[in-house]
């Protein structure tokens, strides 16, 4: 029984991150496959609403591979427009943070100021480990600059 403060999270990947084994003719492969992986998607929401009722429920749509080397605001864009199209809504977003060691790069944080989420909660992923708590406090220090309420993730 979940507490009725807390909800059970399940984290699924889009059609890219789920089939990105595909690399031997993935150009000709994909856009059959991510049909088949949809549709297995679908089913299996369906079958995990059964399971869990949908107010216990948090669903994480896990994009970061398909926008981890993307630079340049596109991220706080899809944000704002998952938000505003969801038809539901978003309790938070968890999106992701720099490249290595880029804990101080306003560049990266900047488009932050864009973000309009209403009282949707953000969780910048900003743990890298291999820039330990120094690196995690400076790019607290710089996301903050940009984004005044935030949590952090990894």
């Amino acid at each position: 029984m979940i507490p009725a403060h807390l909800r059970f999270q399940v984290g699924l990947p889009f059609a890219l991150s789920g089939l990105s084994g595909l690399k031997e003719n993935f150009a000709a492969d994909y856009p059959i496959a991510s049909r088949g992986y949809e549709d297995m998607v679908a089913h299996e929401l369906e079958r995990l609403t059964v399971e869990v009722p949908p107010e216990e429920l948090a669903i994480q749509w896990d994009v970061c591979y398909e926008v981890l080397d993307i630079e340049g605001g596109l991220l706080v864009r899809m944000a704002n427009y998952a938000v505003a199209n969801s038809g539901r809504t978003v309790d938070w977003l968890h999106l992701a943070g720099p490249r290595y060691l880029r804990s101080e790069d306003d560049r990266f944080f900047r488009p932050l100021r864009e973000l309009r989420v209403g009282h949707t909660r953000v969780f910048l992923g900003i743990v890298l480990p291999i820039d330990g708590i120094p690196g995690l406090r400076r790019g607290k220090a710089t996301a903050a600059r940009y984004l005044t309420d935030f949590g952090v993730a990894m």
